[in-house]
């Protein structure tokens, strides 16, 4: 990692952003917790199910998604979260400008072009491998949030010369 990208995380960390990570296996949860807890607010959810719980009390500034869930996959859960009205302001998931940026990112064994597509193509913003790169998890995740900060901060000052 760049000492960059390390000013990056620490500029990030003053305003400890909020991460949803969904995931089953309580091994990768703790890995990815014990990985980005110095930088952000890590909430796990062991399901979709509880996902949409914790979207009902906030709005996070990432998601992290892994693919093979018990209840419903990463794939069918953007799907849902797409066709859920009070989930509307989630650009990444319906592309409005007006609306706080949430990216999405996710977490798979797969590495196949087809699997890469069919994780984008919902409207994931991009994806890891699994087993990741600690420096790549880190990267990705001060990446996605910087260029959500920067959409809000576009958005608010758009609102602001244009009413």
């Amino acid at each position: 990692m760049k000492s960059s990208d390390n000013q990056s995380l620490a500029d990030i960390a003053r305003k400890r952003k909020r991460i949803i990570y969904v995931d089953d296996v309580n091994y990768s949860s703790m890995s990815v917790k014990s990985r980005l807890a110095k930088y952000y607010d890590i909430f796990p959810a062991e399901s979709s199910y509880k996902l949409f719980v914790f979207l009902e009390n906030f709005q996070p500034d990432l998601i992290l998604l892994d693919v093979n869930m018990p209840d419903v996959d990463s794939y069918e859960t953007i799907k849902n979260l797409k066709a859920d009205e009070r989930f509307a302001d989630i650009p990444v998931i319906k592309a409005l400008p007006k609306h706080k940026e949430t990216p999405i990112i996710i977490i798979t064994t797969e590495s196949t072009q087809e699997h890469v597509n069919k994780a984008i193509s919902p409207g994931a913003s991009d994806f890891i491998v699994k087993p990741f790169k600690p420096n790549e998890l880190n990267s990705k995740t001060a990446k996605h949030i910087r260029i959500s900060n920067e959409m809000r901060r576009l958005r608010e000052e758009n609102e602001k010369l244009y009413g």
